[in-house]
């Protein structure tokens, strides 16, 4: 006799997605999502969209952790199942054929595999010089292609965190109380494409996203509406886990 328990979502996210919604801190929401997909691409049963579509998104949730939260333990496991997955789909250019099949059916996951492709996903031996080159190479590449992915997060939300990497110097809410180095034009900049990633409606990280959104607001002297976003992140925060709640990022 064998019994179980069906988790049911409670809206049309994934239950992956709910997970990180809630606690973004927990790891394991990650490992399932990449060892359950590496058995789909290793059983062939997805189209070359559908499997590009789910190669895309485990790499999106890789790259949108909040790796600073994980304890060591986490951290581990996540190094592991991060070098596993890029072994096992060994992160191969995508052939033009491909592609181009993906850009026709208004896929984006093609941008997206390249660019982190670009960027180093799964290097084991980094050095801080080639990796900024790398970060600047693959954002270049998105804002090159702004147009053909404007509406998918994944895209959006890479953007965002190599933009961040190229002007502040540093990962997005890396450390504490950083004062940074933003022009106005570049606060215009963070303002637009977190509103962009928000309007989609599919990030991993909305409270991340709404913090930069009133943070840009603030030093754009749009005072009144930034407290408005800082109030309705207050209230939203409440349902959320994680040690990022309460930490002074800037």
């Amino acid at each position: 006799m064998s019994c179980g328990v069906t988790f049911q979502p409670i809206d049309n996210t994934p239950n992956h997605e709910q997970a990180l919604l809630f606690d973004p801190s927990n790891y394991y929401a990650i490992d399932v999502l990449a060892w359950s997909t590496e058995d789909v691409l290793s059983a062939g049963v997805l189209d070359d969209k559908g499997a590009a579509e789910a190669t895309a998104d485990v790499l999106h949730a890789f790259e949108t952790a909040p790796v600073a939260e994980f304890d060591l333990a986490q951290m581990e496991k996540y190094n592991e199942r991060r070098l596993k997955f890029a072994g096992t789909i060994q992160l191969q250019e995508l052939s033009d054929a491909a592609f181009a099949a993906l850009l026709k059916q208004g896929s984006a996951a093609g941008f997206y595999i390249r660019a982190v492709k670009m960027s180093g996903f799964g290097r084991t031996q980094r050095s801080k010089d080639r990796d900024m080159a790398a970060y600047n190479e693959a954002l270049a590449y998105l804002e090159q292609n702004r147009s053909y992915i404007a509406h998918d997060s994944r895209c959006l939300d890479l953007m965002l965190d190599l933009w961040w990497l190229a002007h502040a110097g540093q990962h997005l809410l890396e450390g504490e109380r950083v004062v940074l180095p933003f022009t106005e034009d570049e606060w215009r900049t963070v303002l637009g494409i977190a509103t962009d990633i928000e309007n989609g409606g599919s990030s991993h990280r909305p409270a991340i996203l709404a913090f930069l959104r009133g943070l840009a607001l603030f030093h754009l002297k749009n005072i009144g509406q930034s407290l408005t976003v800082f109030r309705e992140l207050e209230r939203e925060s409440d349902r959320l886990r994680g040690p990022r709640r309460i930490i002074k990022s800037y």
